[in-house]
C-alpha cells in the first residue's frame, strides 16, 4: 500500500467559542452572582480539548519510532489569550460566604474588584527599602466598603502585603500607592485632584450607585454599573501621565475613556 508521506489529524477542540469572555457581575441583590460565558468557564478550567497533533510517518528507507512521529504542535494564540482572559475573570469574581447580609456582599464584591484589578498594575521601581514594606491602600475621607474591606487587608499585590488606611486629603496620600473614594466623596476628590500633581497613585472611585457622567469622573478606575452588572472604566489617558502600567488583559476587560478612547 502507497502512503502518502504526511499525515494531520485535524482540529479538534470541544465546544469552541463563539463569542468572547464576559465580564459580568449581576445585582448583588439577586441570587445569581457571576454570569460567565462558555468559553471563559473553559478557558480558566484549562477545558480545551486535545491539542493539535501531526502523525509523521516513514520518510525514505530509515522508519522513525512512534515517539518520533507524533509531534505535538504549540497552542493557537487565540487559545493562550482566552486561557489568560478566563484566568483574569475568575481571578476578579470572589468566592461566596454565607450568612452575609445583601450590604456586605456588595462590599466584599468590590473590594476583591480593588484588590484584582491592583494586581494587574504595575507602579515604577522603588527603592529597595521602600519594596519591603507593605502596600498601602488609602481611604479617602470614609470607607464605603464597610467592614468588607477588611477582607482584602493583608493581601499579596506586587509581592508585597496590602494595607488599609484612612486619610483626609490627598495632601496626606504621599504613602499612598492605592487610592479609594467613595461616591460620598467624590465632590472633595474632584476639587483636590484638579491641583494636585500627575504622580503614580492608583485612584479607584465606587460609582457603582452614583450616576455621575463620565467626563466628570476624575478617578483612573470607576467602578460602575450597567444595568444589572459592575464593571470597570479606565481613563488610559490619565493613567500613562502618571507613570502607573496597566495590564492589557487588565484593558480589554475595562470600558476605555478620556483620550484613550
Amino acid at each position: 500500500m502507497d502512503f502518502e508521506r504526511r499525515f494531520h489529524f485535524s482540529k479538534c477542540f470541544l465546544n469552541p467559542p463563539e463569542t468572547g469572555p464576559l465580564l459580568a457581575v449581576p445585582n448583588v441583590s439577586g441570587k445569581d452572582y457571576a454570569v460567565f460565558n462558555h468559553s471563559a468557564r473553559n478557558a480558566a478550567a484549562g477545558k480545551w480539548g486535545l491539542h493539535h497533533m501531526e502523525l509523521r510517518p516513514w520518510i525514505g528507507r530509515r522508519a522513525k519510532t512512534a515517539r518520533d512521529s507524533l509531534q505535538p504542535l504549540p497552542k493557537p494564540g487565540w487559545i493562550r489569550r482566552y486561557a489568560m482572559t478566563g484566568a483574569l475573570l475568575a481571578a476578579l469574581w470572589p468566592p461566596l460566604a454565607e450568612a452575609e447580609t445583601e450590604t456586605d456582599r456588595a462590599g466584599r464584591i468590590k473590594a476583591s474588584f480593588v484588590l484584582n484589578i491592583a494586581r494587574f498594575v504595575s507602579w515604577p521601581k522603588e527603592a529597595p527599602e521602600q519594596q519591603v514594606t507593605p502596600l498601602l491602600l488609602c481611604l479617602y475621607r470614609s470607607n464605603p466598603f464597610g467592614e468588607a474591606i477588611r477582607t482584602i487587608e493583608g493581601k499579596i499585590v506586587n509581592g508585597r502585603p496590602l494595607q488599609i488606611g484612612l486619610i483626609r486629603s490627598l495632601a496626606q496620600s504621599d504613602s499612598c500607592r492605592i487610592l479609594l473614594v467613595g461616591p460620598d466623596e467624590m465632590r472633595h476628590f474632584s476639587e483636590e485632584s484638579r491641583q494636585a500633581p500627575n504622580r503614580p497613585l492608583l485612584t479607584i472611585a465606587d460609582l457603582t450607585d452614583t450616576d455621575l457622567p463620565s467626563p466628570h469622573r476624575p478617578a483612573l478606575i470607576t467602578l460602575v454599573r450597567n444595568a444589572a452588572r459592575i464593571g470597570f472604566e479606565i481613563n488610559l489617558a490619565k493613567a500613562r501621565r502618571t507613570g502607573l502600567r496597566m495590564s492589557s488583559n487588565l484593558l480589554k476587560l475595562a470600558k476605555i475613556v478620556g483620550d484613550g478612547t
